[in-house]
């Protein structure tokens, strides 16, 4: 009986054991650690219409490389692996956003974080998932070429509404009107300067 009692106790003991250990992970950040999931931009400002590319970086907050069991860049209704995209064509400048997410193992986090090794194996491995998120800053080329320009859809050069066949525009209006009216004004003017004079002389 006592040698029954002692075994019962033992298994009790290695039960609160187990138990009291196991959530210790969860409890204090698996072991002091946390994820973090940084951006890394090859360019942060691009045309539209030109590809860029994006990295990132995985580690724990005490410094260790995080694998990825399977991470995910997003862009503009996007997704893919590469990190490659295409800048849309975009009517003015503006911003658009980007973001990482990396899955990864629990149990490898318990290891980097210094809690005392990998999970028994016998239990099932959780995944979580961090991300992260950044812009990039599309620029319009100008010239309006998702409106209709001849540019881009007839190959020829763009032209005025106007066509002055290689003329100047006329933007000073009828030149030679105002200056007869001009050079009248000014021998009106005369006259009355020197009709005022011989008047002043005969009084």
């Amino acid at each position: 009986m006592k040698r029954v009692a002692t075994a019962a106790v033992a298994g009790l003991i290695a039960l609160v054991s187990f138990v009291g250990t196991a959530p210790a992970y969860a409890a204090d950040g698996y072991g002091g650690a946390t994820v973090v999931i940084k951006l890394i931009p090859n360019e942060k400002t691009v045309h539209e219409g030109k590809s860029f590319d994006f990295d990132f970086k995985a580690e724990t907050s005490t410094g260790h490389n995080v694998h990825c069991i399977t991470h995910t860049f997003k862009f503009n209704g996007h997704s893919n692996q590469s990190g490659t995209f295409t800048a849309p064509q975009v009517s003015s400048n503006t911003d658009r956003p980007i973001s990482i997410t990396c899955s990864y193992e629990e149990d490898d986090l318990v290891t980097l974080g210094g809690g005392g090794g990998r999970l028994s194996t016998s239990f099932a491995t959780a995944i979580q998932s961090q991300s992260d998120s950044g812009v990039v800053h599309i620029l319009n080329r100008g010239g309006n070429k998702h409106h209709g320009d001849h540019d881009g859809h007839h190959g020829k050069k763009n032209k005025d509404d106007d066509d002055d066949n290689g003329h100047l525009p006329n933007t000073g209006g009828e030149r030679l009107a105002w200056l007869v009216i001009g050079l009248l004004l000014v021998a009106a003017g005369s006259t009355v300067v020197v009709s005022s004079r011989k008047r002043d002389t005969v009084a």
